[in-house]
């Protein structure tokens, strides 16, 4: 059957994002962003990275917000290119 809800997440941070709006708004999806402190709490099942940290005050991003929107239903592996990180989730 075919994917009916998607939304894009990420941190807050990126509420601003030309890109992400874009994304969402060609889709026809919702954006829904997590503060860094929300994105913690979970980043501890991701990889992350230093410099992600310094910049949005969590160590993930991506993960944590995907583990987020569908409560830990992750779909396969994270997809990094050209500095942008995709993480897919099921969510019920």
């Amino acid at each position: 059957s075919p994917v009916s809800d998607i939304t894009i997440g990420s941190v807050t941070l990126k509420k601003g994002e030309p890109g992400l709006i874009q994304l969402a708004s060609c889709c026809r999806v919702p954006f829904k962003t997590f503060t860094a402190e929300a994105l913690r709490e979970f980043e501890h099942h991701f990889p992350g990275s230093g410099f992600v940290r310094k910049t949005v005050g969590v160590g993930s991003v991506s993960g944590p917000a995907a583990w987020l929107l569908s409560q830990g239903q992750l779909l396969g592996e994270t997809l990094r290119e050209q500095g942008v990180t995709i993480t897919l989730g099921v969510a019920h």
